[in-house]
C-alpha cells in the first residue's frame, strides 16, 4: 500500500500532468477526509499506478478487445526505464525511409 506522503505526491503529479499547476494551497489530507464517504470511488494502487502509467505516457494502450459478451480487455505496453539518448536517436531512424538513412551514412563515408 501507499503511505499519505506518497499518496499526495502521486495526486500533485497528476494534477500537474492535468494542467492544475497551483497545487501548493490544495490540501489533499482535508480532501482525502471530506471525501471518505462511500459515494466516493476508492482506487487501489495497481489502479493509481496505471492511471499515472497513462497519463506520463510511461503506458499506451496496443489494443482493445470487445467480445460478444461485452467484455472489454485493454492492452497496455510500455517501460519504466527512461530511454538514453542512443535509444531515442535509433527511434527516430527507424522511423525514416531506408533510402534515406543509406544516403547519410554514405555521405558520412565519404
Amino acid at each position: 500500500m501507499f503511505s499519505p506522503d506518497q499518496l499526495n505526491s502521486l495526486s500533485k503529479i497528476i494534477l500537474e500532468k492535468l494542467g492544475v499547476n497551483d497545487t501548493r494551497n490544495y490540501n489533499f489530507d482535508k480532501f482525502h477526509k471530506n471525501n471518505s464517504d462511500k459515494s466516493v470511488m476508492k482506487l487501489t494502487p495497481t489502479q493509481t499506478m496505471i492511471i499515472i502509467g497513462v497519463i506520463t505516457n510511461a503506458l499506451e494502450v496496443d489494443s482493445v478487445l470487445v467480445d460478444r459478451n461485452q467484455e472489454v480487455q485493454v492492452l497496455l505496453s510500455g517501460s519504466l526505464k527512461k530511454k538514453t539518448e542512443l535509444e531515442k536517436t535509433i527511434e527516430a531512424i527507424g522511423k525514416l525511409p531506408f533510402e534515406e538513412v543509406l544516403k547519410a551514412v554514405i555521405n558520412n563515408l565519404s
